[in-house]
């Protein structure tokens, strides 16, 4: 049970912003329980705020093949993947996290985000509106689905944001008119 206390210990670190106090007490968690799966899985969330998403990657390899349905494990390493520009492989970990855990929206989120980079945006759409229906008020998902709808329509999503700021022009100026109109009728 020791390994526990010294999960708590590494997350603390983690939560400090210490990476290097946490990874050497999640190191110490796997050599006293080699199967550890969460001491892989927090150690890899580590490496991958460090920016080392290779060795992250195959900490949540092995937290899944210590235990196979930890959900969270394939959620990370999904946002490894997409980080690293895997983006169909990261489709595949967020579709097995939606599959042990189908209201789990980050996933959805992510897993949508992936098939949008992927010019895929009817399924990207799709998943940001299971995002709402399982939590009607994330304002992240409506963005994006929002904005990949306007791109689906248009077919001018710029991947620079030249698109966003056009658009974001476009309804000031729609915003100012519909303002004046207003003002000028009352």
């Amino acid at each position: 049970m020791k390994q526990f206390t010294i999960i708590t210990e590494g997350k603390m670190y983690s939560d400090a912003f210490q990476s290097g106090k946490a990874l050497i007490d999640f190191e110490k968690a796997i050599r006293l329980k080699k199967n550890f799966a969460d001491a892989y899985n927090y150690r890899g969330v580590e490496r991958a705020k460090m920016g080392l998403h290779k060795e992250a990657l195959s900490d949540y390899d092995s937290a899944i093949i210590s235990n196979p349905n930890y959900q969270l494990s394939y959620y990370n390493k999904g946002t490894s993947q997409a980080s690293t520009g895997d983006y169909e492989g990261a489709i595949v970990s967020f579709s097995k996290a939606i599959e042990l855990d189908s209201k789990h929206v980050l996933s959805y989120l992510n897993r949508g985000n992936c098939y949008v980079q992927l010019q895929d945006y009817k399924s990207g759409i799709a998943d940001f509106s299971s995002a709402i229906s399982h939590e009607p008020k994330n304002k992240d998902a409506y963005f994006n689905r929002g904005l990949h709808i306007i791109c689906r329509a248009t077919d001018s999503c710029a991947p620079t944001g030249e698109f966003l700021q056009q658009w974001a022009m476009t309804r000031l100026r729609a915003t100012l008119k519909n303002t004046a109109s207003k003002i000028i009728k009352s």
